[in-house]
């Protein structure tokens, strides 16, 4: 086998691995180590099954087509992983934009709670008015209406991302179901701290708004680049395309702006935990 074969099987294996890894809610899943499983997750096909074939039909495919040229071989798995790149980030900053407005949510939700419960309602009618207005409490609600636990069922709602803060309303409502302490004064306390975090989380993510554009309009700059050079009379993209050297530095450039893309994502997702 040619060496450029040899390279379009090794990429092939690569960008399978990287699609069988699976979403980012799928990982953040096992991660939490949430033993709850979706009806579309348990008839869902196994990636392998669908992910392999794929990547060795369209290996197969692009080595036929470009296997005389490898340059032009080289710039399609450089698109491929471009636009495979293009996709994650995407869906990580929809993922992101999910979970910030989930504890935003967090926090309106103690306050709705610690209202209900200073106009003298029960907790078990507060927590089923609260879930008119938010239904993926629902379960919680119907728990309290059985008389069941409702810290679990909250526990089970906060393994969802983004739905953390969860956690410490349900350790103060077992305090309270336990000791007969009041209710609504630790939530009270409770949501005071957690919208002081909350503030402070915005206060961190609006600071990180700078670097992450930053980092992506220098990752798109080479395109204006190509432009000029086009506008001053040379021909870059022939270079790039109809050469192995261009084709190469096509690569390599583009693995290093992907690289730094994601390393600043990294960092930025890092600060929002601290």
């Amino acid at each position: 086998m040619s060496t450029v074969g040899l390279v379009a099987i090794g990429l092939a294996a690569c960008v399978a691995a990287l699609l069988v890894r699976g979403s980012p809610e799928r990982v953040a899943a096992r991660r939490l180590g949430s033993s709850r499983r979706t009806l579309r997750a348990q008839l869902a096909v196994h990636p392998l099954l669908v992910v392999v074939p794929a990547v060795a039909v369209a290996s197969a495919v692009a080595f036929t087509t470009f296997g005389s040229r490898p340059n032009l071989l080289l710039v399609a798995v450089t698109g491929c992983a471009v636009a495979y790149a293009a996709v994650t980030l995407r869906r990580r900053t929809a993922a992101r934009a999910v979970r910030h407005r989930r504890q935003a949510e967090t926090v309106d939700i103690c306050d709705a709670i610690v209202s209900e419960l200073a106009a003298g309602s029960p907790s078990t009618r507060a927590i089923a008015n609260v879930a008119a207005d938010w239904s993926f409490l629902n379960p919680v609600a119907h728990c309290a209406d059985l008389g069941g636990d409702v810290a679990q069922s909250l526990r089970n709602v906060a393994s969802e991302p983004g739905r953390a803060a969860l956690a410490q309303i349900a350790a103060a409502w077992e305090v309270s179901v336990r000791t007969g302490a009041g209710l609504a004064d630790v939530l009270d306390r409770l949501s005071t701290a957690m919208r002081a975090d909350d503030e402070a989380r915005q206060e961190v993510v609006a600071s990180l708004g700078a670097p992450r554009a930053t980092a992506r309009v220098l990752a798109v700059l080479p395109v204006f680049g190509l432009a000029l050079g086009s506008g001053i009379g040379g021909d870059p993209l022939a270079v790039l395309l109809e050469s192995m050297l261009g084709a190469i530095c096509l690569a390599v450039g583009s693995a290093l702006a992907i690289s730094g893309l994601f390393w600043v994502e990294r960092i930025a997702d890092a600060a929002e935990l601290v």
